[in-house]
């Protein structure tokens, strides 16, 4: 049996998408669709204060989803204009959303509320930063809509006293609907960032594993590699076949080649096959250990084991 232990000192660290814009954009296409079908239900229906035939918010729906359609096929074939045809389909949302609040009773149409899942949908799919860019236009433009009723543009005669009380409490509400999911998005988003890093930084080590000539090489490798990334301050590598363990590769801490140790924290890891986490090695009972950490707190003794 080959035998090995690592034992390392941790400290604060802190690292610096998993889809591509494509395939965000097909999701949010599903979003849109729901969302033109929502307007195109909720015109029809006697929810709509306002009366219009279902008709205009079935065309108006359909003129919707055959520009935003015709962008998703050119995003598909032209990279190079990826980005600016997301952004202005977004822009676009807002727009057809804005029509359709301007035909249903503005500031106090029902469908104002389906800025709310266009906001969270876009959150999601991209980022928070995007959620809070689309939630500020959503916001111009109902506030556009709701005002232009008492402006004599928009037909129904309310002043603006019957209509600033629905308007700026839709805006406020989707505000804080948007600034609550952006925050929870933003963490979310931190760790996928942090989780793709640790993959990209496993495969770099793999590569370099792959290139060594010796044992002690890889042990070197590990060892810097698991410091780097988690932040310990020091860190060393024992191996051997026999009851003793000989130093291999150490950092951050004066260890000659070829020490030995045979202390029992480094046996009991072995034996239990388990990770020990310790507080500090006492000088009586670990003295190698001890040795070489020598006022270190917090401790991990790592078992790696190999069958041969």
């Amino acid at each position: 049996m080959i035998r090995s232990i690592g034992t390392t000192v941790r400290h604060h660290h802190e690292a610096g998408e998993l889809l591509s814009i494509g395939e965000r954009a097909r999701y949010l296409l599903v979003l849109r669709i729901a969302l033109a079908a929502a307007v195109v239900a909720i015109g029809a229906s006697d929810l709509v204060p306002v009366t219009h035939a279902a008709a205009t918010f079935a065309l108006g729906a359909a003129a919707y989803l055959t520009v935003v359609g015709c962008a998703e096929l050119l995003q598909r074939r032209a990279d190079t204009v990826l980005l600016p045809l997301v952004r202005g389909s977004l822009l676009l949302d807002g727009i057809f959303l804005a029509w359709a609040v301007a035909l249903s009773g503005a500031a106090t149409s029902p469908i104002r509320f389906l800025a709310f899942a266009h906001v969270l949908g876009v959150t999601v799919l991209y980022s928070y930063r995007s959620g809070v860019k689309v939630a500020m236009w959503h916001s111009v433009l109902l506030l556009l809509v709701a005002y232009a009723e008492p402006a004599g543009v928009l037909a129904g005669g309310r002043s603006s006293e019957a209509i600033e009380g629905a308007a700026i409490v839709t805006v406020i509400a989707l505000w804080l609907a948007a600034l609550a999911t952006g925050a929870f998005a933003a963490l979310s988003e931190r760790e996928l960032r942090k989780q793709k890093g640790d993959l990209e930084r496993l495969s770099m080590m793999l590569e370099r594993i792959q290139v060594a000539e010796a044992p002690v090489d890889i042990a070197r490798v590990l060892l810097a590699e698991v410091v780097d990334t988690f932040g310990f301050r020091a860190g060393a590598v024992f191996a051997s076949s026999d009851s003793e363990l000989a130093a291999i590769a150490a950092t951050g801490v004066e260890v000659p080649e070829g020490t030995r140790i045979d202390d029992p924290t480094a046996r009991d890891a072995i034996r239990q096959r388990r990770v020990l986490a310790v507080a500090g090695f006492d000088p009586d009972v670990d003295p190698g250990l001890d040795g070489i950490f020598h006022g270190s707190r917090n401790l991990l003794v790592v078992p790696l084991l190999a069958e041969r």
